[in-house]
Protein backbone atom coordinates (compact mmCIF):
# COMPACT_ATOMS: atom_id res chain seq x y z
CA UNK A 1 0.00 0.00 0.00
CA UNK A 2 1.21 3.52 -0.73
CA UNK A 3 1.27 6.26 1.93
CA UNK A 4 -2.22 7.53 2.77
CA UNK A 5 -3.75 4.08 2.26
CA UNK A 6 -4.02 4.23 -1.56
CA UNK A 7 -3.13 1.12 -3.62
CA UNK A 8 -0.40 1.90 -6.15
CA UNK A 9 -1.38 1.31 -9.78
CA UNK A 10 -0.08 -2.07 -10.94
CA UNK A 11 2.78 -2.01 -13.44
CA UNK A 12 1.90 -2.11 -17.14
CA UNK A 13 3.11 -5.64 -17.75
CA UNK A 14 3.64 -8.87 -15.84
CA UNK A 15 6.71 -10.65 -17.19
CA UNK A 16 6.26 -14.40 -16.68
CA UNK A 17 9.24 -16.73 -17.01
CA UNK A 18 9.09 -20.53 -17.05
CA UNK A 19 12.25 -22.17 -15.67
CA UNK A 20 12.88 -25.88 -16.00
CA UNK A 21 15.22 -28.47 -14.56
CA UNK A 22 18.96 -28.23 -14.09
CA UNK A 23 19.54 -25.34 -16.47
CA UNK A 24 20.49 -22.52 -14.13
CA UNK A 25 22.59 -20.77 -16.79
CA UNK A 26 19.58 -20.47 -19.08
CA UNK A 27 17.47 -19.12 -16.23
CA UNK A 28 20.20 -16.65 -15.33
CA UNK A 29 20.59 -15.41 -18.91
CA UNK A 30 16.84 -14.92 -19.39
CA UNK A 31 16.07 -13.27 -16.06
CA UNK A 32 19.12 -11.03 -15.98
CA UNK A 33 18.38 -9.81 -19.50
CA UNK A 34 14.97 -8.70 -18.17
CA UNK A 35 16.47 -7.03 -15.11
CA UNK A 36 19.12 -5.27 -17.19
CA UNK A 37 16.98 -4.04 -20.09
CA UNK A 38 13.48 -3.39 -18.68
CA UNK A 39 12.41 -0.37 -16.56
CA UNK A 40 11.68 -1.83 -13.11
CA UNK A 41 8.77 0.47 -12.34
CA UNK A 42 6.83 -0.82 -15.37
CA UNK A 43 6.86 -4.56 -14.75
CA UNK A 44 6.37 -7.27 -12.18
CA UNK A 45 8.47 -10.42 -12.55
CA UNK A 46 6.73 -13.76 -11.99
CA UNK A 47 8.76 -16.95 -12.24
CA UNK A 48 7.49 -20.54 -12.30
CA UNK A 49 9.91 -23.43 -12.02
CA UNK A 50 9.35 -27.11 -12.82
CA UNK A 51 11.59 -29.79 -11.30
CA UNK A 52 14.39 -27.30 -10.47
CA UNK A 53 17.86 -28.40 -9.44
CA UNK A 54 19.37 -27.24 -6.15
CA UNK A 55 21.48 -24.62 -7.94
CA UNK A 56 18.46 -23.29 -9.84
CA UNK A 57 16.43 -23.06 -6.63
CA UNK A 58 19.21 -21.21 -4.80
CA UNK A 59 19.56 -18.71 -7.64
CA UNK A 60 15.83 -17.98 -7.90
CA UNK A 61 15.29 -17.68 -4.15
CA UNK A 62 18.18 -15.23 -3.89
CA UNK A 63 16.47 -13.02 -6.49
CA UNK A 64 13.16 -13.25 -4.66
CA UNK A 65 14.85 -12.28 -1.41
CA UNK A 66 16.31 -9.13 -3.00
CA UNK A 67 12.99 -8.20 -4.62
CA UNK A 68 14.10 -8.81 -8.19
CA UNK A 69 11.45 -11.54 -8.48
CA UNK A 70 8.00 -10.51 -7.27
CA UNK A 71 6.34 -13.95 -7.36
CA UNK A 72 8.09 -17.34 -7.35
CA UNK A 73 6.08 -20.56 -7.80
CA UNK A 74 8.03 -23.79 -7.60
CA UNK A 75 7.03 -27.39 -8.28
CA UNK A 76 9.41 -30.20 -7.31
CA UNK A 77 7.94 -32.26 -10.14
CA UNK A 78 7.56 -31.24 -13.76
CA UNK A 79 3.88 -30.37 -14.02
CA UNK A 80 4.62 -29.12 -17.55
CA UNK A 81 4.33 -25.76 -19.26
CA UNK A 82 0.60 -25.03 -19.42
CA UNK A 83 -0.33 -26.01 -15.86
CA UNK A 84 2.48 -23.82 -14.53
CA UNK A 85 1.39 -21.02 -16.84
CA UNK A 86 -2.09 -21.16 -15.33
CA UNK A 87 -0.61 -20.85 -11.83
CA UNK A 88 1.43 -17.82 -12.81
CA UNK A 89 -1.47 -16.10 -14.54
CA UNK A 90 -3.55 -16.32 -11.35
CA UNK A 91 -1.20 -13.68 -9.86
CA UNK A 92 -1.35 -11.25 -12.80
CA UNK A 93 -3.00 -7.85 -12.24
CA UNK A 94 -1.45 -5.87 -15.09
CA UNK A 95 -2.81 -4.87 -18.48
CA UNK A 96 -0.36 -7.07 -20.39
CA UNK A 97 1.38 -10.41 -19.88
CA UNK A 98 4.80 -10.96 -21.48
CA UNK A 99 5.70 -14.65 -21.62
CA UNK A 100 9.27 -16.03 -21.75
CA UNK A 101 10.51 -19.60 -21.95
CA UNK A 102 13.83 -19.74 -20.10
CA UNK A 103 15.81 -20.15 -23.33
CA UNK A 104 14.50 -16.84 -24.73
CA UNK A 105 16.09 -13.55 -23.71
CA UNK A 106 16.12 -9.79 -24.35
CA UNK A 107 19.00 -8.38 -26.37
CA UNK A 108 18.93 -4.64 -25.58
CA UNK A 109 17.12 -1.75 -23.88
CA UNK A 110 15.17 -0.86 -27.04
CA UNK A 111 13.17 -4.08 -26.85
CA UNK A 112 10.81 -3.19 -23.99
CA UNK A 113 9.60 0.13 -25.47
CA UNK A 114 9.39 -1.42 -28.95
CA UNK A 115 7.09 -4.25 -27.83
CA UNK A 116 4.91 -2.16 -25.52
CA UNK A 117 4.79 0.68 -28.05
CA UNK A 118 3.59 -1.73 -30.75
CA UNK A 119 0.90 -3.07 -28.44
CA UNK A 120 -0.39 0.37 -27.51
CA UNK A 121 -0.48 1.51 -31.12
CA UNK A 122 -2.37 -1.57 -32.37
CA UNK A 123 -6.08 -1.79 -33.13
CA UNK A 124 -8.46 -2.87 -30.35
CA UNK A 125 -8.93 -6.21 -32.13
CA UNK A 126 -5.23 -7.05 -31.84
CA UNK A 127 -4.76 -8.93 -28.58
CA UNK A 128 -1.36 -10.62 -28.95
CA UNK A 129 2.08 -9.86 -30.42
CA UNK A 130 5.10 -11.94 -31.31
CA UNK A 131 7.02 -13.56 -34.14
CA UNK A 132 4.09 -14.80 -36.22
CA UNK A 133 4.33 -17.96 -38.32
CA UNK A 134 1.94 -20.52 -39.71
CA UNK A 135 2.02 -24.29 -40.16
CA UNK A 136 0.35 -25.99 -43.08
CA UNK A 137 -0.14 -29.44 -41.62
CA UNK A 138 -1.47 -30.51 -38.22
CA UNK A 139 1.23 -33.07 -37.49
CA UNK A 140 3.62 -30.18 -36.82
CA UNK A 141 1.83 -29.48 -33.54
CA UNK A 142 -1.00 -31.95 -32.89
CA UNK A 143 1.04 -35.12 -32.12
CA UNK A 144 -1.74 -37.53 -32.96
CA UNK A 145 -4.57 -35.27 -31.77
CA UNK A 146 -7.38 -34.46 -34.20
CA UNK A 147 -6.76 -30.72 -34.03
CA UNK A 148 -9.97 -29.69 -35.79
CA UNK A 149 -12.17 -31.76 -33.50
CA UNK A 150 -10.17 -30.61 -30.45
CA UNK A 151 -10.95 -27.00 -31.36
CA UNK A 152 -14.63 -27.76 -31.87
CA UNK A 153 -14.84 -29.20 -28.36
CA UNK A 154 -13.18 -26.18 -26.71
CA UNK A 155 -15.18 -23.89 -24.43
CA UNK A 156 -13.80 -20.94 -26.43
CA UNK A 157 -15.03 -22.36 -29.77
CA UNK A 158 -17.45 -19.86 -31.32
CA UNK A 159 -18.50 -21.80 -34.42
CA UNK A 160 -15.89 -20.58 -36.88
CA UNK A 161 -14.62 -23.45 -39.02
CA UNK A 162 -11.07 -24.33 -37.90
CA UNK A 163 -8.17 -24.32 -40.40
CA UNK A 164 -8.40 -27.26 -42.78
CA UNK A 165 -7.49 -28.06 -46.37
CA UNK A 166 -10.86 -29.71 -46.69
CA UNK A 167 -13.34 -27.42 -48.51
CA UNK A 168 -14.76 -24.97 -45.99
CA UNK A 169 -11.66 -24.72 -43.81
CA UNK A 170 -11.71 -21.24 -42.19
CA UNK A 171 -14.86 -20.61 -44.21
CA UNK A 172 -12.99 -20.88 -47.54
CA UNK A 173 -13.96 -23.22 -50.38
CA UNK A 174 -11.50 -22.23 -53.11
CA UNK A 175 -8.27 -21.14 -51.43
CA UNK A 176 -5.96 -19.61 -54.06
CA UNK A 177 -7.87 -21.44 -56.78
CA UNK A 178 -7.06 -24.89 -55.33
CA UNK A 179 -10.64 -25.98 -54.64
CA UNK A 180 -9.79 -26.41 -50.98
CA UNK A 181 -10.21 -24.70 -47.63
CA UNK A 182 -7.52 -22.65 -45.90
CA UNK A 183 -5.42 -25.01 -43.79
CA UNK A 184 -2.95 -22.49 -42.40
CA UNK A 185 -2.70 -22.26 -38.60
CA UNK A 186 -1.28 -18.84 -37.66
CA UNK A 187 0.39 -18.35 -34.28
CA UNK A 188 3.00 -16.37 -32.35
CA UNK A 189 6.11 -18.42 -31.51
CA UNK A 190 5.60 -19.92 -28.06
CA UNK A 191 9.02 -19.01 -26.66
CA UNK A 192 8.14 -15.33 -26.22
CA UNK A 193 4.91 -13.40 -26.75
CA UNK A 194 2.95 -10.45 -25.37
CA UNK A 195 -0.79 -10.59 -24.79
CA UNK A 196 -3.55 -8.49 -23.25
CA UNK A 197 -4.59 -9.91 -19.91
CA UNK A 198 -8.26 -9.46 -20.83
CA UNK A 199 -7.82 -11.99 -23.64
CA UNK A 200 -6.28 -14.52 -21.28
CA UNK A 201 -9.19 -14.09 -18.87
CA UNK A 202 -11.83 -14.32 -21.62
CA UNK A 203 -10.32 -17.55 -22.96
CA UNK A 204 -9.46 -18.95 -19.51
CA UNK A 205 -6.07 -19.67 -21.04
CA UNK A 206 -4.26 -22.00 -21.10
CA UNK A 207 -6.95 -24.48 -22.03
CA UNK A 208 -7.11 -26.99 -19.16
CA UNK A 209 -6.66 -29.88 -21.61
CA UNK A 210 -3.19 -28.68 -22.61
CA UNK A 211 0.16 -29.69 -21.15
CA UNK A 212 2.64 -28.24 -23.64
CA UNK A 213 2.54 -29.57 -27.16
CA UNK A 214 0.89 -27.22 -29.64
CA UNK A 215 -0.14 -24.63 -27.06
CA UNK A 216 1.12 -21.67 -29.11
CA UNK A 217 -0.66 -22.77 -32.31
CA UNK A 218 -3.90 -23.47 -30.48
CA UNK A 219 -3.74 -20.10 -28.70
CA UNK A 220 -3.60 -18.47 -32.13
CA UNK A 221 -6.75 -20.35 -33.13
CA UNK A 222 -8.50 -19.50 -29.86
CA UNK A 223 -7.91 -15.81 -30.52
CA UNK A 224 -9.21 -16.18 -34.09
CA UNK A 225 -12.37 -17.81 -32.78
CA UNK A 226 -13.04 -14.63 -30.75
CA UNK A 227 -12.42 -12.39 -33.75
CA UNK A 228 -9.08 -11.16 -32.39
CA UNK A 229 -5.77 -10.82 -34.21
CA UNK A 230 -2.09 -11.47 -33.53
CA UNK A 231 0.32 -8.62 -34.31
CA UNK A 232 3.54 -9.40 -36.16
CA UNK A 233 6.72 -8.31 -34.38
CA UNK A 234 8.93 -9.98 -36.99
CA UNK A 235 12.00 -12.09 -36.37
CA UNK A 236 14.35 -9.17 -35.62
CA UNK A 237 12.38 -7.96 -32.63
CA UNK A 238 15.04 -7.72 -29.92
CA UNK A 239 14.33 -11.20 -28.53
CA UNK A 240 16.29 -14.36 -29.19
CA UNK A 241 13.74 -17.16 -28.98
CA UNK A 242 14.51 -20.77 -28.04
CA UNK A 243 18.18 -20.57 -29.00
CA UNK A 244 19.21 -23.48 -26.74
CA UNK A 245 18.91 -27.22 -27.39
CA UNK A 246 15.40 -28.53 -26.90
CA UNK A 247 14.67 -30.40 -23.69
CA UNK A 248 11.93 -32.71 -22.57
CA UNK A 249 10.88 -35.71 -20.51
CA UNK A 250 11.11 -39.11 -22.18
CA UNK A 251 7.58 -40.52 -22.23
CA UNK A 252 8.70 -44.03 -21.18
CA UNK A 253 11.64 -43.55 -18.79
CA UNK A 254 10.73 -40.19 -17.27
CA UNK A 255 14.30 -38.99 -17.73
CA UNK A 256 15.28 -35.61 -19.11
CA UNK A 257 16.38 -35.91 -22.72
CA UNK A 258 17.68 -33.37 -25.20
CA UNK A 259 14.66 -33.79 -27.50
CA UNK A 260 11.37 -35.42 -26.66
CA UNK A 261 10.85 -38.25 -29.14
CA UNK A 262 8.07 -37.63 -31.64
CA UNK A 263 6.53 -39.59 -34.43
CA UNK A 264 7.85 -38.36 -37.74
CA UNK A 265 5.07 -37.44 -40.17
CA UNK A 266 6.53 -39.58 -42.98
CA UNK A 267 8.10 -43.04 -42.96
CA UNK A 268 10.39 -43.49 -45.94
CA UNK A 269 10.69 -47.13 -47.02
CA UNK A 270 13.72 -48.13 -49.09
CA UNK A 271 14.18 -51.54 -50.65
CA UNK A 272 17.59 -53.00 -51.45
CA UNK A 273 17.88 -55.83 -53.93
CA UNK A 274 21.08 -55.29 -55.90
CA UNK A 275 22.02 -51.61 -55.49
CA UNK A 276 23.56 -51.25 -52.01
CA UNK A 277 25.64 -48.18 -52.88
CA UNK A 278 22.55 -46.35 -54.13
CA UNK A 279 20.69 -47.22 -50.93
CA UNK A 280 23.57 -45.94 -48.81
CA UNK A 281 23.46 -42.52 -50.46
CA UNK A 282 19.66 -42.33 -50.33
CA UNK A 283 19.54 -43.24 -46.62
CA UNK A 284 22.00 -40.43 -45.88
CA UNK A 285 19.94 -37.97 -47.92
CA UNK A 286 16.67 -38.77 -46.12
CA UNK A 287 18.26 -38.84 -42.66
CA UNK A 288 19.51 -35.31 -43.33
CA UNK A 289 15.86 -34.16 -43.62
CA UNK A 290 15.48 -34.47 -39.85
CA UNK A 291 12.08 -34.15 -38.22
CA UNK A 292 10.13 -34.65 -41.43
CA UNK A 293 10.81 -38.35 -41.87
CA UNK A 294 12.14 -41.59 -40.47
CA UNK A 295 13.87 -44.17 -42.67
CA UNK A 296 13.08 -47.88 -42.87
CA UNK A 297 15.32 -50.14 -44.95
CA UNK A 298 14.36 -53.57 -46.28
CA UNK A 299 17.34 -55.67 -47.37
CA UNK A 300 16.22 -58.43 -49.73
CA UNK A 301 19.55 -58.98 -51.50
CA UNK A 302 19.57 -62.26 -53.36
CA UNK A 303 23.37 -62.60 -53.28
CA UNK A 304 25.89 -61.80 -50.50
CA UNK A 305 27.74 -59.26 -52.65
CA UNK A 306 24.57 -57.16 -52.91
CA UNK A 307 23.75 -57.12 -49.19
CA UNK A 308 23.77 -53.82 -47.34
CA UNK A 309 26.78 -53.14 -45.10
CA UNK A 310 26.09 -53.08 -41.37
CA UNK A 311 26.70 -49.34 -41.14
CA UNK A 312 23.95 -48.64 -43.69
CA UNK A 313 21.45 -50.74 -41.75
CA UNK A 314 22.42 -48.94 -38.54
CA UNK A 315 22.05 -45.53 -40.23
CA UNK A 316 18.36 -46.23 -40.83
CA UNK A 317 15.80 -45.82 -38.04
CA UNK A 318 14.65 -49.41 -38.62
CA UNK A 319 15.67 -52.24 -40.89
CA UNK A 320 14.34 -55.61 -41.99
CA UNK A 321 16.41 -58.41 -43.52
CA UNK A 322 14.50 -60.90 -45.64
CA UNK A 323 15.70 -64.43 -46.30
CA UNK A 324 13.07 -64.73 -49.03
CA UNK A 325 12.68 -62.30 -51.92
CA UNK A 326 9.03 -61.35 -52.47
CA UNK A 327 9.91 -59.23 -55.50
CA UNK A 328 8.37 -55.79 -55.62
CA UNK A 329 6.04 -56.94 -52.82
CA UNK A 330 8.99 -56.75 -50.37
CA UNK A 331 8.04 -53.19 -49.44
CA UNK A 332 4.51 -54.24 -48.50
CA UNK A 333 5.38 -57.15 -46.21
CA UNK A 334 6.00 -55.05 -43.03
CA UNK A 335 3.00 -52.78 -43.71
CA UNK A 336 1.39 -53.32 -40.30
CA UNK A 337 4.56 -51.88 -38.79
CA UNK A 338 4.45 -48.59 -40.71
CA UNK A 339 3.31 -46.11 -38.07
CA UNK A 340 3.66 -42.58 -39.49
CA UNK A 341 0.64 -40.74 -40.94
CA UNK A 342 2.24 -40.91 -44.40
CA UNK A 343 4.39 -43.55 -46.11
CA UNK A 344 6.82 -42.86 -48.94
CA UNK A 345 7.95 -45.89 -50.93
CA UNK A 346 11.07 -44.62 -52.65
CA UNK A 347 12.97 -46.35 -55.44
CA UNK A 348 16.68 -47.04 -55.08
CA UNK A 349 17.75 -45.09 -58.17
CA UNK A 350 16.60 -41.60 -57.12
CA UNK A 351 18.62 -39.34 -54.81
CA UNK A 352 16.24 -36.87 -53.10
CA UNK A 353 16.92 -33.18 -52.60
CA UNK A 354 17.41 -31.85 -49.03
CA UNK A 355 13.82 -30.52 -48.77
CA UNK A 356 11.98 -33.23 -50.72
CA UNK A 357 9.89 -34.63 -47.87
CA UNK A 358 8.91 -31.20 -46.58
CA UNK A 359 7.71 -30.33 -50.08
CA UNK A 360 5.62 -33.51 -50.25
CA UNK A 361 3.92 -32.60 -46.99
CA UNK A 362 3.11 -29.13 -48.22
CA UNK A 363 1.70 -30.54 -51.45
CA UNK A 364 -0.42 -33.01 -49.48
CA UNK A 365 -1.76 -30.16 -47.36
CA UNK A 366 -2.64 -28.13 -50.46
CA UNK A 367 -4.20 -31.07 -52.30
CA UNK A 368 -5.62 -33.32 -49.55
CA UNK A 369 -7.86 -35.44 -51.79
CA UNK A 370 -5.24 -37.65 -53.41
CA UNK A 371 -4.73 -41.39 -53.71
CA UNK A 372 -0.98 -41.52 -54.37
CA UNK A 373 1.33 -38.57 -54.92
CA UNK A 374 4.72 -38.35 -56.65
CA UNK A 375 6.75 -36.76 -59.41
CA UNK A 376 6.59 -39.27 -62.25
CA UNK A 377 3.00 -39.39 -63.39
CA UNK A 378 1.58 -41.18 -66.41
CA UNK A 379 -1.71 -41.68 -68.17
CA UNK A 380 -3.62 -44.62 -69.59
CA UNK A 381 -5.80 -44.21 -72.66
CA UNK A 382 -9.54 -44.90 -72.44
CA UNK A 383 -8.84 -48.20 -74.21
CA UNK A 384 -6.31 -49.25 -71.53
CA UNK A 385 -3.00 -48.49 -73.26
CA UNK A 386 -0.19 -47.35 -70.94
CA UNK A 387 1.52 -44.15 -72.11
CA UNK A 388 5.17 -44.45 -71.13
CA UNK A 389 6.09 -40.75 -71.20
CA UNK A 390 6.01 -38.90 -67.88
CA UNK A 391 3.57 -36.02 -67.38
CA UNK A 392 5.38 -32.63 -67.46
CA UNK A 393 5.30 -31.02 -64.00
CA UNK A 394 4.08 -27.48 -63.42
CA UNK A 395 5.46 -24.86 -61.05
CA UNK A 396 2.00 -23.39 -60.53
CA UNK A 397 -0.19 -26.35 -59.66
CA UNK A 398 -0.46 -30.07 -59.04
CA UNK A 399 -2.02 -32.26 -61.68
CA UNK A 400 -4.10 -35.46 -61.56
CA UNK A 401 -2.77 -38.51 -63.41
CA UNK A 402 -3.75 -42.15 -63.76
CA UNK A 403 -0.74 -43.64 -61.99
CA UNK A 404 2.77 -42.91 -60.74
CA UNK A 405 6.11 -44.66 -61.08
CA UNK A 406 9.35 -44.80 -59.08
CA UNK A 407 8.39 -42.97 -55.87
CA UNK A 408 5.02 -43.21 -54.13
CA UNK A 409 3.67 -41.02 -51.31
CA UNK A 410 0.39 -41.95 -49.65
CA UNK A 411 -1.58 -41.90 -46.43
CA UNK A 412 -0.57 -44.95 -44.42
CA UNK A 413 -4.21 -45.73 -43.65
CA UNK A 414 -4.79 -46.40 -47.36
CA UNK A 415 -2.27 -49.24 -47.56
CA UNK A 416 -5.02 -51.69 -46.66
CA UNK A 417 -6.61 -51.18 -50.07
CA UNK A 418 -3.50 -52.61 -51.74
CA UNK A 419 -3.88 -55.91 -49.92
CA UNK A 420 -7.60 -56.13 -50.50
CA UNK A 421 -7.09 -55.73 -54.24
CA UNK A 422 -4.16 -58.14 -54.31
CA UNK A 423 -6.19 -60.76 -52.46
CA UNK A 424 -9.02 -60.46 -54.97
CA UNK A 425 -6.72 -60.68 -57.99
CA UNK A 426 -4.30 -63.29 -56.73
CA UNK A 427 -0.83 -62.31 -55.58
CA UNK A 428 0.90 -64.09 -58.47
CA UNK A 429 -0.80 -61.69 -60.90
CA UNK A 430 0.32 -58.46 -59.21
CA UNK A 431 3.69 -59.15 -57.59
CA UNK A 432 5.71 -57.18 -60.16
CA UNK A 433 3.24 -54.41 -60.96
CA UNK A 434 3.38 -52.69 -57.58
CA UNK A 435 3.04 -49.17 -59.01
CA UNK A 436 -0.17 -49.97 -60.86
CA UNK A 437 -1.49 -51.97 -57.92
CA UNK A 438 -0.90 -49.13 -55.45
CA UNK A 439 -2.45 -46.46 -57.63
CA UNK A 440 -5.48 -48.25 -58.98
CA UNK A 441 -6.45 -49.93 -55.71
CA UNK A 442 -6.34 -46.73 -53.66
CA UNK A 443 -8.10 -44.79 -56.42
CA UNK A 444 -10.94 -47.30 -56.52
CA UNK A 445 -11.39 -47.20 -52.75
CA UNK A 446 -11.06 -43.45 -52.13
CA UNK A 447 -12.40 -42.11 -55.45
CA UNK A 448 -9.43 -39.69 -55.45
CA UNK A 449 -6.93 -39.30 -58.32
CA UNK A 450 -3.21 -39.84 -58.26
CA UNK A 451 -1.41 -36.50 -58.29
CA UNK A 452 1.87 -35.10 -59.62
CA UNK A 453 3.44 -32.57 -57.24
CA UNK A 454 4.37 -29.01 -58.11
CA UNK A 455 7.86 -28.53 -59.52
CA UNK A 456 9.70 -26.51 -56.87
CA UNK A 457 13.26 -27.11 -58.08
CA UNK A 458 15.92 -29.74 -57.47
CA UNK A 459 16.31 -29.17 -53.73
CA UNK A 460 12.65 -30.09 -53.23
CA UNK A 461 12.64 -32.93 -55.71
CA UNK A 462 12.50 -36.65 -55.01
CA UNK A 463 14.88 -37.03 -57.95
CA UNK A 464 17.56 -34.40 -57.49
CA UNK A 465 19.93 -36.92 -59.06
CA UNK A 466 19.26 -40.10 -61.02
CA UNK A 467 21.46 -42.96 -59.83
CA UNK A 468 22.62 -46.05 -61.77
CA UNK A 469 19.82 -48.54 -62.40
CA UNK A 470 21.23 -51.96 -63.31
CA UNK A 471 18.78 -54.87 -62.99
CA UNK A 472 15.75 -52.60 -63.49
CA UNK A 473 12.49 -54.51 -64.02
CA UNK A 474 11.58 -52.59 -67.15
CA UNK A 475 14.33 -54.54 -68.93
CA UNK A 476 12.13 -57.66 -68.78
CA UNK A 477 11.19 -58.91 -72.23
CA UNK A 478 7.53 -59.26 -71.27
CA UNK A 479 7.42 -56.11 -69.11
CA UNK A 480 4.78 -54.15 -71.03
CA UNK A 481 2.76 -57.25 -71.87
CA UNK A 482 2.42 -58.08 -68.17
CA UNK A 483 1.45 -54.52 -67.34
CA UNK A 484 -1.15 -54.49 -70.10
CA UNK A 485 -2.71 -57.62 -68.63
CA UNK A 486 -2.86 -56.00 -65.21
CA UNK A 487 -4.51 -52.86 -66.56
CA UNK A 488 -7.14 -54.91 -68.38
CA UNK A 489 -7.88 -56.84 -65.18
CA UNK A 490 -8.31 -53.62 -63.19
CA UNK A 491 -10.57 -52.09 -65.81
CA UNK A 492 -12.65 -55.26 -65.83
CA UNK A 493 -12.98 -54.88 -62.05
CA UNK A 494 -14.35 -51.35 -62.43
CA UNK A 495 -11.33 -49.03 -62.45
CA UNK A 496 -11.33 -46.36 -65.15
CA UNK A 497 -8.54 -44.02 -66.31
CA UNK A 498 -9.02 -40.26 -66.27
CA UNK A 499 -9.43 -40.54 -70.04
CA UNK A 500 -9.67 -36.99 -71.38
CA UNK A 501 -7.01 -35.70 -68.96
CA UNK A 502 -4.10 -37.16 -70.90
CA UNK A 503 -2.23 -34.46 -72.88
CA UNK A 504 -2.60 -34.68 -76.66
CA UNK A 505 1.16 -35.07 -77.18
CA UNK A 506 1.22 -38.03 -74.83
CA UNK A 507 -1.73 -39.66 -76.56
CA UNK A 508 0.13 -39.50 -79.84
CA UNK A 509 3.34 -40.99 -78.39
Amino acid sequence: MAEGGFRMNPPTVSICVLVYGDYVELARRCIESIIQHCPRAEYRLLVGTNAPSEKTTEYLESLRNTGAIDTLISSSENINKCPMMRRLFEHVESEYIWWFDDDSWIQDANTFPAWLGKARASSPETMMWGAVFYVSHEHEFSYGRDAVEWVRQAEWFTGKTPPSWQPGGQGVSDFEGRESGDGRWFFAAGGCWLIKTEAVRALDWPDRRLLKEGDDVLLGEALRQKGWMVGQMGRSNGILINDAARRGIHRDTGRIVSETKRTHPVEVVLLNWRRPENVRRIVQAFRAQGRFCSVTVIDAADKPEYALPKEVLQAADRHFIFSHNFGSFNRFVPTLGYMAPFTLFHDDDLLPGPHAVEHLLLCAAEYPHFAVMGEFGRHITPEGKELTCDMPRSREKMQPVDFLVRSYFMRTANLKHIFLTAADMGIHRVECEDDLLMCTSIQRATKYPCVVTRDAGKERSLAMEHLPEPHALWHRKDHFHRRAEFIRAQMAAGWRPLQGCAPEAALQA
